[in-house]
């Protein structure tokens, strides 16, 4: 965080303060989070609740400016998966200084960008995300960045080509199939819960039956 503090213009004698200053907010982040197994249960992560009550009871948190900035409409009801979380970050927002906040989205701003960004940027990222805490010893390939950026940006239009050019009928079958499988066993869930889950979904299976 430091060095990427100082790749942002910080001079390097005041990065270390600003770093520590952020890493204890995020720190304060993480004790308020669940853990990867709670997340994953569908049950806990399930609180739907009235938008308008959601942002009485989180002030701090201008959500509905969030909304409008977007371009989205203000939602009457929102499933709020972590509820301790929101209301920690409540109480924490407030009591950290706006400097670190600032630098905070600095940092994550130049992390999530350090791919398209000059070398020194990516080679900051790998050395925390995936040497300290991923284990690695050398980063991907450029290439493989590149393969993934491709099929993020344009997967579906590359996979309509593929299917328009080289899927066999005999994998049409087998994709039908598969769907099927997945709508019958998913059918007893999907019952269970209310509202937009009984909607009809887009089929979105290759080359459909027209």
């Amino acid at each position: 965080m430091q060095t990427m503090l100082t790749f942002a213009g910080m001079k390097s004698a005041d990065a270390p303060a600003a770093a520590q200053a952020v890493l204890a907010f995020e720190t304060q982040l993480a004790n308020a989070s669940w853990s990867f197994a709670d997340l994953n249960n569908a049950t806990k992560t399930y609180n739907p609740q009235n938008f308008a009550a959601f942002q009485a009871s989180t002030p701090a948190l201008p959500w509905q400016a969030l909304f409008q900035a977007q371009n989205l409409a203000i939602p009457a009801r929102v499933n709020i998966q972590v509820p301790p979380f929101f209301a920690a970050l409540q109480r924490i927002l407030p009591a950290t200084p706006i400097p670190a906040l600032r630098n905070y989205l600095k940092i994550h701003l130049l992390f999530g960008m350090a791919q398209q960004l000059p070398r020194r940027f990516r080679d900051a990222y790998f050395e925390l995300y995936g040497k300290e805490l991923a284990g690695q010893q050398q980063p991907p390939p450029r290439a493989s960045f590149c393969e993934a950026t491709t099929v993020g940006d344009l997967g579906d239009l590359i996979a309509q080509q593929y299917v328009e050019i080289s899927l066999p009928a005999a994998d049409k079958k087998i994709v039908d199939e598969m769907i099927a499988d997945l709508r019958g066993n998913s059918a007893p869930i999907s019952k269970a819960l209310p509202g937009w889950t009984t909607q009809p979904a887009v089929p979105r299976s290759p080359k459909p039956t027209r």
